[in-house]
């Protein structure tokens, strides 16, 4: 009768497993990204090596002065398997929430950019740089007080012939660099006076 030591034995592995994943996970991990509509292939270069946005702060009094964004790569939806040439208008705006506690929330959205929008040819290769959306890196200048923590949305459209929105696609950025009095590379968010 072995059953019941190999059940003890899976739960305690099961145990470890999940402390392991819940001291892995960042306290303020940025959320899945979310679809609406009919959507191409879309690429946010995120990494803990390079991360996707930087946070520039001043050397004294060390405060948030400026977000610099790396572009996404989006490309258009392939709906003719004829055809490997389609093309059409895609857009990507920025939006910042902030927190006064990144742990808990809640989080409310601070700031809106315009949209940028550029012509993305489908993706024949798959994902073919050259096929992309030509956006360019975005630098956000920021002045303000107070104790809080910002993260930064990546919001990509992709337009009818009308102009009017086909499809979207939000994306929340995983990994912050700080540049200022001192460097690092930050999980899930920003603070308006930068990490010591």
């Amino acid at each position: 009768m072995r059953t019941p030591s190999i059940r003890r034995s899976a739960l305690i592995l099961g145990a470890v497993a999940a402390l392991m994943v819940t001291a892995v996970a960042p306290a303020a991990a940025a959320p899945p990204d979310s679809t609406t509509g009919q959507i191409g292939h879309y690429r946010v270069p995120e990494n803990e090596v390079n991360p996707t946005v930087n946070c520039r702060y001043d050397a004294s009094p060390n405060t948030l002065v400026k977000f610099v964004a790396k572009p996404p790569k989006v490309w258009w939806p392939d709906t003719n398997s004829s055809n490997d040439t389609q093309r059409g208008t895609v857009g990507w705006r920025i939006r910042i929430q902030q927190a006064t506690n990144p742990d808990t929330g809640p989080w409310s959205k601070t700031y809106q950019s315009s949209v940028i929008k550029k012509t993305a040819f489908e993706d024949q290769p798959f994902e073919d740089a050259a096929d992309a959306a030509p956006f360019t890196t975005r630098s956000i200048l920021w002045n303000r007080s107070g104790a809080k923590s910002y993260r930064v949305i990546y919001v990509l459209y992709w337009y009818n012939g009308n102009g009017t929105i086909n499809g979207s696609a939000k994306h929340w950025i995983s990994y912050y660099k700080q540049t200022g009095d001192a460097n690092g590379t930050f999980v899930g968010y920003c603070r308006n006076q930068r990490f010591a």
